[in-house]
């Protein structure tokens, strides 16, 4: 397979596109065998991103056709209006064509202070994992998977 960079993002032959919220990527050379000591060179792309305390990056393999961004999200606490951590809530927001997006939300550890809604990229959720599937800022479906 055919791999090539095209705006930040990475075209997987023709069939598909691979974005990422890690800015910083290399292409490389690796060995795969799909039948025993048939080996064959493939490409690998590697993800390179420093760590501090904790992290969450987001990577998505689309169709062909679709290019979709990756953007993280600002997250506050219902009630206070103050943006709060990683530690305590993180979001991202994957924008297709056409104002369609996705809005992904994590709630790592339960809140013990406060209220534990919280406004995601303004749209409220509450639990350990969401994902919305968005118009817009209009919540078109919602799956509350933790």
């Amino acid at each position: 397979m055919e791999v090539s960079k095209r705006d930040g993002k990475y075209l997987l032959g023709k069939q598909a596109t691979l974005s990422s919220s890690i800015a910083h990527s290399d292409e490389s050379l690796s060995f795969f065998s799909s039948k025993y000591n048939h080996l064959k060179h493939c490409p690998q792309i590697v993800y390179n991103h420093e760590i501090n305390n904790n992290s969450i990056e987001v990577t998505v393999i689309a169709a062909k056709g679709i290019s979709p961004t990756i953007e993280k999200v600002n997250v506050e606490q219902s009630g206070s209006g103050n943006q709060v951590g990683t530690r305590l809530a993180w979001g991202c927001r994957i924008n297709l064509a056409d104002g369609k997006n996705f809005l992904i939300t994590t709630q790592i550890e339960d809140t013990t202070e406060g209220r534990k809604l919280y406004l995601y990229d303004k749209t409220k959720a509450y639990g350990t994992f969401n994902i919305f599937e968005r118009q817009g800022q209009q919540v078109t479906k919602h799956f509350n998977l933790l």
